[in-house]
């Protein structure tokens, strides 16, 4: 016998940090089959009238297995595996909250070569203190904390490097950890290892962060904390976000810096369209203060942090790479994020 964690975005945004809330239930499968094959694992349903994507009187919802993570060796899950499902409408259409499907179908128009690198902060709580908020002197004084060492300054680091484990366990595709700027906030970055090392695709990229959150919130849970996505958790303090990398094969080829400079301009063009779907209350965030850049004002520059899209000093050195848009908070939807970029930089509108 298997056991199986069916993991699924709802239709809510969750109310204390505007996550797109997840869910997840366990099957447990008597029959042979192959976990490499992704059709292996038959579709199940719930009821999606208590998970805001289905009403009382038509409540049943189809969970479709759409990619698998073998997670046997992490000792904060019990089930054998993680199947990420799409939640789909008894029509076959996508149900609310399901915005992977609008992805996939863009880049089966536009092509596989967009590659995705999410840097996900978070800051983890205990009861209703966020790590650190009641050991260290007030007023809190930003700058000590970012990559720091020594129990002074440094809270949550058993979550981080657990959370890591697991990640590297479950065969996703992350690439650091690291402690930030404020006091219990931390981020891991989603994406491409090694340039030129790769077949994957944004979808993949989305797909990893959405589980490497969901492991996130379990090995917490073991732990007896919480974790916040919101993108200002803290009026005075750094926000959260979710910085995204982006590049596409143009750009990351000898020569690209042109295609970078065409990508901004695109971005450029639709600026507050962005602002819409980068998270809940990202607003608040991006007030230009605080390594931000202002929403209501599209900037750029190269190894500038207080920009909209920042170019890294070495894409700009080298003439080619990618772009960081530092605008999106911490609680997006990765493929509602993704799809924008794409639709924006090829104009398939």
């Amino acid at each position: 016998m298997t056991k199986v964690d069916y993991l699924w975005i709802d239709g809510t945004l969750r109310k204390h940090d505007g996550l797109p809330g997840m869910r997840a239930k366990t099957k447990v499968l008597t029959e042979r089959f192959n976990p490499r094959n992704i059709l292996s694992f038959p579709n199940w349903g719930a009821d999606g009238s208590s998970t805001n994507q289905g009403s009382s009187t038509d409540s049943d919802i189809t969970l479709k297995p759409v990619a698998a993570y073998n997670v046997k060796k992490i000792d904060s899950i019990t089930s054998d595996y993680i199947v990420l499902c799409e939640a789909l409408k008894p029509d076959g259409t996508p149900a609310d909250g399901n915005h992977r499907k609008k992805l996939v179908d863009i880049l089966k128009k536009e092509g596989n070569d967009y590659w995705f690198g999410f840097e996900q902060e978070y800051v983890i709580y205990k009861e209703y203190w966020h790590l650190g908020e009641r050991e260290i002197e007030k007023p809190i004084v930003q700058g000590m904390f970012y990559c720091g060492v020594g129990g002074s300054v440094t809270f949550g680091r058993d979550v981080s490097e657990a959370h890591l484990d697991d990640c590297l366990a479950a065969g996703l595709m992350i690439y650091g950890t690291n402690a930030e700027v404020m006091p219990g906030q931390w981020e891991f970055q989603i994406g491409v290892r090694n340039i030129g090392d790769t077949e994957a695709t944004a979808i993949h990229f989305c797909d990893d962060l959405t589980v490497a959150r969901y492991l996130l919130e379990r090995r917490a849970e073991t732990m007896g904390y919480y974790i916040s996505f919101a993108c200002k958790p803290r009026k005075n303090l750094n926000g959260s976000g979710c910085h995204t990398n982006f590049s596409s094969k143009a750009m990351r080829e000898e020569g690209g810096m042109a295609a970078i400079k065409a990508a901004i301009d695109a971005l450029e063009g639709k600026a507050l369209e962005h602002i819409e779907v980068y998270g809940m209350r990202v607003k608040d965030r991006l007030t230009g203060d605080l390594e931000t850049g202002k929403w209501e004002t599209f900037t750029s520059g190269v190894a500038d942090r207080t920009v909209s899209i920042r170019i890294p000093r070495s894409v700009a050195d080298k003439g080619y790479g990618y772009l960081e848009d530092r605008r999106p908070g911490a609680n997006i939807d990765p493929y509602v994020v993704a799809h924008k970029i794409i639709e924006t930089v090829t104009g398939d509108e």
